[in-house]
């Protein structure tokens, strides 16, 4: 999953801290993704068990490729838990 830590109705911390807690969903690898370059934002994306922070880019191209990235990564490299 893709997280956004600027959303709408709730901060994607309170999202991320409410799937981490939820037992038939901890295990589903989270990358947060956001404009914020904030340490505290990091860091507590990490205490929440993130599995990454990536900073989103502000340019589509780049934007793609990064994306791009995280799918091969997690969908052809990674090994995850069974289901």
């Amino acid at each position: 999953m893709i997280l956004d830590l600027n959303l709408p109705k709730k901060h994607g911390l309170e999202v991320l801290a409410e799937l981490k807690d939820d037992h038939s969903l901890k295990q589903i690898p989270v990358i947060v993704m956001s404009t914020s370059s904030s340490p505290q934002d990091v860091a507590r994306s990490y205490q929440l068990h993130a599995n990454c922070f990536v900073r989103k880019p502000h340019d589509l191209e780049t934007f793609s490729r990064v994306v791009k990235a995280i799918d091969h990564y997690w969908l052809e490299i990674a090994t995850l838990p069974p289901t």
